[in-house]
């Protein structure tokens, strides 16, 4: 089975899922702000930046033509 996204279109999901679980997680910590920066501060700015990334990196991914993703071989990696 084959998918019809490419593999630009999959890293980017990956890179979107990292981000929102960084965000997610550092949503505990305090904030702060830019001049007196919390321990939450940086992780959220580094998630929100990977989830901007990862949706222009699969946009860009459906409007051009990337490389095709074969199915894992589940065997294989054993």
């Amino acid at each position: 089975m084959r998918s019809k996204f490419g593999q630009d279109f999959w890293a980017g999901l990956m890179f979107v899922a990292f981000g929102a679980v960084a965000v997610v997680i550092a949503r505990a910590y305090k904030f702060g702000t830019a001049d007196h920066m919390g321990p939450g501060y940086m992780p959220i700015a580094v998630g929100g930046l990977l989830i901007v990334f990862g949706l222009a990196l699969a946009f860009r991914s459906l409007a051009r033509s990337s490389q095709r993703v074969d199915a894992l071989a589940w065997f294989a990696t054993a």
